[in-house]
């Protein structure tokens, strides 16, 4: 592994989730009742705004999203997403700076899927309890697959700005990490097969708006070229 960058143990979104066996709790008691029917009709709700059916709500939604910003880190399996996540928030913190971080991957936590987008749904779901915070910043670690899951993501979390970084390193290095984190020789061999995929893809440069390498250098000093990038800092 490359010098001061260290990457999750999770696995990558969407076709590399690994297969998991939930334990679910049913209650029978009136209140967890209540509370379930409240949330699929917040749910239904939102859907029907994102929609167009319910322009009242739509109104009051955009008026929330005017100040949240939305970083994406974007890259490669082993590129540092999630480590570098943690990483800046941590900084946004020290400066007393409205934030949060988003991990799709857990949002993603169910066996059987019920389909591929069920993360997104989620997210999609989700997004107006952050955006009502003024000022917010969110960041999502995850891997954009193409243009059309670009613009999903931009739906699912309209923002007053929407930023998706890039992180990289050499493909020997990538493969390094994921080979060490992986605790599986099938799912070391699976991420270095994405790493491969990933390299190979020829949208790179439309899918993202800033390029930040991870490789032979601290977190911290990755993180801070990060948010100078994309604005989020004046130093």
């Amino acid at each position: 592994m490359a010098r001061g960058m260290r990457t999750s143990c999770s696995s990558e979104t969407d076709d590399r989730r690994r297969s998991i066996s939930p334990t679910t709790v049913v209650s029978s008691d009136d209140g967890t009742a209540r509370t379930a029917r409240r949330y699929r009709r917040r749910a239904a709700t939102t859907r029907d705004a994102f929609n167009g059916r319910s322009s009242s709500l739509r109104d009051w939604y955009r008026r929330r999203v005017s100040s949240a910003n939305v970083l994406i880190l974007h890259g490669s399996p082993g590129s540092g997403k999630t480590t570098l996540a943690r990483t800046i928030s941590e900084q946004l913190r020290a400066d007393g700076v409205p934030h949060a971080v988003i991990d799709v991957d857990e949002l993603n936590l169910i066996f059987p899927s019920p389909r591929r987008d069920f993360w997104l749904a989620n997210l999609a779901a989700i997004w107006p309890n952050y955006a009502q915070v003024p000022g917010i910043r969110v960041i999502i670690p995850t891997v954009i697959a193409d243009a059309v899951r670009l613009e999903q993501l931009r739906a699912a979390v309209p923002a007053a700005s929407f930023v998706v970084c890039e992180l990289t390193a050499p493909i020997d290095v990538l493969k390094a990490r994921v080979t060490e984190r992986e605790p599986t020789d099938e799912w070391r061999a699976s991420l270095r097969a994405w790493v491969d995929h990933h390299a190979a893809r020829t949208d790179l440069e439309q899918i993202r708006d800033v390029l930040v390498s991870t490789h032979d250098r601290s977190e911290e000093d990755a993180a801070r070229e990060v948010l100078r990038a994309i604005g989020w800092t004046a130093s």
